[in-house]
């Protein structure tokens, strides 16, 4: 079985200067590789990513609301960071909670953006937001970049990184007073397997959308469908 690790967010947890390069350098060699192999699941590509700056890729770890986990084939049975030597096999980010503003994502845009940049409370008291206000009863998560690496497919990559994806959610829902929370998550019409996948932890289809991929290497924008499927839960 895969171990499931989060990765560190930088500028928070103590690393050192080498060790959040080589993460970051890590980090952007495996989402590129899965662009290029895996072009098809993405509604990103791998020529609009490939020329993206390496700041780019430190925003992604360093941003507070989101949880980057990572599924690994470890040189350790206890592992609870990731060493350079250890196999990568899967990813999935947990974006959240969304703005208030901007908690419906459409399929065309990356989630990446309805997250703020910086903590979404800065007070003592999580239930409190960083404007001074009651948290929201009802918090919005989205999932983002699940992938497994085609050689440990079937090997339950994706099921503990979805597991550990809805935990997280749900321990940050409570951490911040919450009464509910909804994850959601966008998945191509012809990706039955990723569909029956967050089917079975409780997510169902809410609505389907046409959007056009973003650049290729040949230009070529191909309009796809998405299904947006959503899970529920109340924690209070």
């Amino acid at each position: 079985m895969p171990t499931i690790i989060e990765l560190p967010q930088l500028d928070r947890d103590s690393t050192s200067g080498e060790e959040q390069e080589a993460l970051i350098s890590r980090y952007r060699e495996f989402r590129l590789d899965a662009l290029k192999n895996d072009p098809e699941v993405f509604a990103s590509s791998y020529t609009e990513e490939n020329n993206q700056p390496r700041d780019y890729w430190r925003k992604r770890l360093a941003n507070p609301s989101a949880v980057n986990l990572i599924a690994m084939i470890s040189s350790s049975d206890t592992a609870a960071t990731w060493k350079p030597e250890d196999e990568w096999c899967g990813m999935i980010v947990l974006l959240g909670p969304m703005m208030e503003h901007a908690q419906e994502t459409h399929a065309s845009q990356s989630p990446w953006s309805k997250v703020p940049s910086v903590a979404f409370n800065q007070s003592s008291n999580p239930s409190i937001t960083a404007q001074g206000m009651p948290a929201p009863l009802n918090l919005t998560y989205h999932i983002s970049g699940a992938y497994t690496a085609a050689q440990y497919r079937g090997q339950g990559c994706g099921k503990a990184l979805m597991k550990a994806s809805v935990e997280k959610a749900k321990t940050d829902c409570i951490r911040r007073g919450g009464q509910s929370f909804t994850i959601g998550v966008h998945v191509d019409t012809f990706n039955n397997t990723a569909k029956v996948l967050y089917e079975k932890f409780g997510f169902t289809v809410v609505s389907e959308e046409t959007y056009p991929q973003r650049p290729t290497e040949q230009g070529e924008r191909k309009d796809r469908r998405a299904y947006l499927m959503q899970r529920n839960e109340r924690v209070a």
